[in-house]
């Protein structure tokens, strides 16, 4: 097969990238520097920028005919939303949900011949929200959500829609600015409590999803204890 993937210079779009190209698949590997891609197992390697139309259209026009492609490219920005600031929300979601344009770019042609796979890199937190990473998890929602949504569109023309839903992974994606909150508000901790999941199951809606597993154990700790807690005041120093 000759498979597509975004980010794919760091961490799980180069290890995709790699066990592709070792179970033999001619893959290409893309991201917004093509510099960061020389390490990267790929047959062909390309600068490719998920939020601009004009950047989609000149590699698929190069890489010609695939039969799947692998949207991973996505940013983090994590912070308490009291304050996060509206224009990194817009930024994540540009980047992290409208991979949509890439679909919309190969799907009219997939429809026609009748195959391809789209595989939408999801997260653990496309399923349950944490704090401080509420903008990141709404892009996950968003994203899984437009997928069972293409399932249903693009099933019955052979077009087959995958959420792979990881959990926290090193060396993860590239850093980017972390939101701190108002300096006059205290901060609430939560208690570690280890509950590790690693499963595969099939959803309603007949598309594979796949969750975290070892890997993902990290922000379940969190998940599982942050679930126990109904919102309420944060306690300051010295309360009884």
């Amino acid at each position: 097969m000759r498979i597509l993937i975004t980010g794919a210079a760091r961490a799980i779009g180069a290890a995709t990238a790699g066990v592709l190209t070792a179970r033999g698949h001619e893959v290409v590997a893309t991201a917004r520097n093509a510099d960061l891609l020389s390490s990267v197992d790929a047959a062909e390697r390309f600068a490719l920028d998920v939020t601009d139309v004009d950047s989609i259209t000149a590699v698929l026009d190069r890489v010609g005919e695939l039969d799947a492609v692998v949207n991973n490219a996505a940013i983090n920005w994590s912070g308490p939303l009291e304050d996060f600031p509206v224009e990194g929300m817009r930024e994540l979601l540009d980047t992290n949900v409208l991979a949509l344009r890439l679909v919309q770019a190969i799907a009219p042609t997939w429809r026609e011949r009748g195959h391809g796979a789209i595989v939408n890199v999801s997260s653990v937190q496309g399923r349950v929200a944490t704090p401080l990473n509420g903008p990141y998890c709404a892009t996950k929602f968003a994203l899984e959500a437009l997928s069972e949504s293409m399932h249903y569109e693009l099933a019955h023309f052979g077009i087959r829609t995958v959420i792979v839903e990881p959990g926290y992974t090193a060396p993860g994606m590239k850093s980017w600015p972390r939101h701190l909150g108002p300096r006059s508000t205290p901060r609430c901790g939560f208690r570690s409590a280890r509950t590790p999941t690693s499963s595969s199951d099939k959803t309603a809606a007949g598309r594979h999803r796949v969750r975290g597993g070892a890997a993902g154990d990290a922000r379940h700790h969190l998940v599982a204890e942050s679930a126990r807690h109904r919102p309420g005041p944060c306690p300051l120093p010295g309360d009884q």
